[in-house]
């Protein structure tokens, strides 16, 4: 039985890929190809990865994303967001899966993340190196294979909830072969198998942080503490972020004078950009950025924010807004408008996507919250929001038990943005409680198969909490690639 192209075309891609000299000194970056013999060379296909997911449901799906029709019905966004993209933004399940190009989270976690995974378990006890060393890649490995996996879940599975178990989950890959059945298995499963992958990450011995491109024992603890907040099992999300905390819990103080502003000249005047590490060409810094445990990235692609989430920010003395919300951003794009406002982190294209310790934070309060301790958990939020927040701003506090929740919940905006809140909307929809629940609309142009009618009358999209869209269309190209053993999702 073949399986899809994507992981027949990684083979040959990833079979191939070399090592670099002082492998552990290195951030990623690309190599030559040779045959795979040592340890070397097998712990390249992680370290010449490039750690940069590209998932327009996650970037488009939410209440984050603004795309107004005013900014849409310029000829010129449609070099910043295409219309197969757009698609995510109204939630469509009619078409987005034929568009050529579409797989984009599909690909990239098989390729970058899975099969290397895969590849690694094939050749580790065949490839000449230290057994120490072997023990800590394999565990690695583990890792990769469930970061991948969380967020193909995430994206193409419905959300995990006893009612949603018997759904169709992913399938499950777990070899390089060819040959292995690529029918979804149930989405109890697919957690299942996720769980499994970090139970095994969290073998790793390793504790040095400091090359973030490699995964360390605090990092598969910060992973496991996602995983299980997304699961809503908040006494081992709990449990893991303490561990990761303990471990690390540095923050860039974004009023000590880290993060720089960076004026642009346009036609219009100058547009001020943040730099968080005050030069863009060095990705060095990126890759060191102290707030990570373990290094990986979102891509940002070039989105309007939303009133929704501009409306979160006290303008006034959070941080976050000044130097992470670019102002007059359609000076930028050529346009003398300025009600055009973009969100930044390292540059234009990227954002934390790997755990970080503000998310350990969060994570931490939230579960204290859920779990009764409000109080504690607003305590807990005090360091991130002392960085975050000019000089005398009051505490923030809470009423209540429910009131602590939400006032997290709107913190996790805040900071984690686009990296969590498809996610988090997902899992608030399906836990304990109707409180944070979260029902998406907006207006938008109709489309047809090929394209949004510019001149058409605008109608309202609803993305109800249980909503079936809830998992975005698998790529049909790999259903049929598969012979059908690769369903797809029914709406």
């Amino acid at each position: 039985m073949k399986t899809t192209k994507v992981i027949s075309a990684a083979l040959s891609a990833l079979l191939l890929s070399a090592c670099i000299n002082d492998f552990l000194d290195e951030p990623p970056r690309k190599q030559t190809s040779t045959e795979i013999e040592t340890f070397e060379q097998l712990n390249g296909l992680f370290i010449t990865r490039e750690y940069s997911s590209q998932n327009p449901v996650f970037l488009l799906g939410t209440d984050l994303a603004g795309v107004t029709p005013k900014f849409y019905s310029d000829p010129m966004m449609s070099l910043f967001i295409s219309f197969r993209e757009m698609l995510q933004y109204v939630w469509d399940c009619d078409y987005v899966g034929d568009m050529a190009n579409y797989a984009e989270a599909w690909e990239v976690n098989y390729k970058t993340w899975i099969f290397p995974a895969n590849t690694i378990f094939e050749y580790i006890d065949k490839v000449t190196g230290d057994a120490e060393e072997k023990r800590i890649l394999k565990a690695e490995a583990h890792y990769y294979r469930a970061f991948a996996n969380m967020e193909l879940m995430d994206t193409y599975c419905l959300p995990y909830c006893a009612e949603n178990l018997d759904e169709p989950g992913l399938p499950r890959k777990t070899s390089t072969s060819f040959e292995q059945d690529v029918t979804r298995i149930s989405l109890r499963d697919t957690h299942k198998m996720i769980e499994d992958d970090i139970l095994e990450a969290l073998k790793i011995k390793r504790t040095d942080m400091s090359r973030s491109w490699h995964v360390s024992l605090p990092a598969a603890q910060a992973l496991a503490a996602r995983f299980y907040l997304y699961s809503n099992d908040y006494e081992k999300a709990l449990e893991y972020a303490e561990k990761a905390l303990a471990a690390k819990s540095d923050l860039v103080d974004y009023n000590s004078g880290e993060i720089y502003m960076q004026p642009q000249q346009t036609q219009f005047g100058e547009v001020d950009f943040t730099n968080l590490y005050n030069d863009w060409s060095d990705d060095q810094k990126m890759f060191a950025w102290k707030e990570f445990y373990h290094f990986a990235t979102i891509g940002a692609m070039i989105i309007p924010v939303s009133d929704f989430l501009l409306g979160k920010y006290d303008q006034e003395n959070d941080l976050r807004y000044e130097f992470l919300i670019v102002d007059k951003f359609g000076w930028f794009l050529g346009k003398e408008d300025i009600s055009t406002k973009m969100y930044m982190y390292f540059g234009m294209s990227n954002q934390p996507f790997g755990p970080t310790v503000q998310e350990m934070i969060l994570t931490k309060a939230e579960c204290q919250a859920r779990l009764g301790e409000w109080q504690e958990a607003m305590e807990t939020l005090v360091p991130l929001r002392n960085a975050r927040m000019r000089p005398g701003t009051p505490k923030l506090t809470a009423t209540s038990q429910n009131d602590a929740i939400l006032k997290i919940a709107d913190e996790r905006i805040r900071e984690l943005t686009f990296a969590t809140r498809w996610s988090d909307i997902r899992r608030y929809n399906n836990n304990e409680t109707d409180i944070d629940d979260v029902t998406l609309t907006r207006t938008f142009y109709p489309y047809t198969a090929t394209e949004f009618t510019l001149d058409g009358e605008l109608k309202t999209y609803t993305l109800d909490k249980k909503s079936r869209r809830f998992a975005a269309p698998l790529p049909t190209n790999e259903i049929l690639l598969s012979q059908g053993r690769i369903v797809q999702n029914t709406y």
